[in-house]
């Protein structure tokens, strides 16, 4: 009788454990990744959109975004919209990936930098 409870707490605190360890290492958020980013710009804004435009994508896409700024208003004196996707999420690692829109002096699109940053919480 002894040995069979001392089974049962064994098997017990086992699947304890299993789901601990899935709480703690299963990402909450679904991995979206650099390149696929990537190709969702390539794909729904052309080099020369406006700056409207490419905020209409990301609101399109729930992708996190900046407002525009322009030279006088930030100190990398640039015109930007900066976004960010948050791609995964786990206890002990985050990740996202981060989009710097760059415009010219016309407000067009001028170019784009896409990055995927891993961050240890």
């Amino acid at each position: 009788m002894k040995r069979t409870l001392i089974k049962r707490a064994g098997v017990i605190l086992g699947l304890v454990a299993i789901l601990v360890i899935g709480i703690f290492f299963v990402a909450d958020y679904a991995n979206v990744t650099e390149r696929e980013v990537t190709s969702w710009i390539e794909a729904d804004i052309p080099i020369g959109a406006t700056k409207d435009e490419v905020i209409a994508f990301c609101e399109k896409r729930n992708i996190d975004h900046s407002a525009y700024y322009r030279p006088e208003l930030n100190y990398e004196k640039t015109r930007t919209i900066s976004a960010s996707v948050k791609s995964k999420y786990t206890f002990l690692l985050e990740s996202g990936v981060y989009i710097t829109f760059e415009f010219d002096g016309s407000d067009r699109l001028e170019s784009y930098e896409v990055d995927e940053v891993f961050t240890f919480l």
